[in-house]
């Protein structure tokens, strides 16, 4: 008889510190629970402000990169212009040369 109250004392005992360790477990997963979900919202909240930046840095990029175009632009036209004032200028002694010959031979045709 002292066996069949031992083995219920310890059957009892065996089940409240399992409802004891169950309640802790459970309030342990609830803990961890939250502060999961708190570090997923955290977590979301600075990708969506990473997402945000990549978007403005994207609308930066193609705006230099329109830039870059127009300004490519404005140094092959300079480039063209000063290339047509260069070979302009290259003409000036021969066309000096070409005035003064024919001041020469007005002058020869005046004095004659």
């Amino acid at each position: 008889m002292e066996y069949l109250f031992l083995a219920i004392g310890a059957v009892l005992g065996g089940l409240c510190v399992w409802f004891l360790l169950r309640s802790r477990e459970h309030l342990a997963f609830q803990k961890g629970r939250g502060e999961m979900e708190a570090s997923v919202a955290a977590l979301t909240e600075r990708l969506q402000g990473k997402e945000l930046q990549i978007a403005d840095l994207r609308g930066l990029m193609e705006k230099a990169d329109a830039e870059t175009v127009d300004l490519r632009s404005q140094l092959k036209t300079e480039s063209d212009r000063r290339s047509a004032a260069e070979e302009k200028n290259r003409r000036i002694p021969e066309l000096e040369s070409a005035v003064e010959a024919r001041e020469t031979r007005l002058r020869a045709q005046s004095d004659e």
